[in-house]
């Protein structure tokens, strides 16, 4: 690394009169340009991993997101359907209780008034 480097000086910034003079040419070749031009990029002393380029890692890649949304709507779409399901089964088992129960008191109420209503009538006419 040379000295320009570490110290972050760009050689570019300079002016004119210090880059055409000996030692800003001496700079620049130290730095790894040979009078004009970029210095190369950095390498690193280990190499970087490259990340898992195999097809099963690209499925997953591209297709994740979307599987994922279809997944929730589904659930989503189930628990409508349940919930909606749920509540007629519940208002229908209610109708048929409410119907029994009006029907029981009917039956109730016709069964003293048209069966034993001629008894009281009877026990109560018969004394006076």
């Amino acid at each position: 690394m040379s000295l320009a480097h570490a110290l972050g000086v760009s050689l570019r910034q300079r002016s004119s009169c210090c880059c055409s003079s000996a030692a800003g040419l001496a700079l620049r070749r130290a730095a790894g340009g040979s009078g004009g031009g970029v210095a190369p990029a950095r390498q690193f002393a280990t190499k970087q991993q490259q990340p898992a380029s195999g097809s099963a890692a690209q499925f997953y890649k591209t297709f994740t997101r979307p599987i994922g949304k279809v997944l929730v709507l589904a659930i989503f779409t189930y628990q409508v359907a349940y919930w909606t399901w749920l509540k007629l089964e519940a208002d229908e088992h209610r109708a048929e209780t409410d119907g029994e129960s009006t029907a029981s008191s009917r039956m109730r109420t016709s069964w003293i008034d048209g069966g034993w209503g001629f008894l009281l009538e009877g026990i109560s006419g018969s004394g006076t």
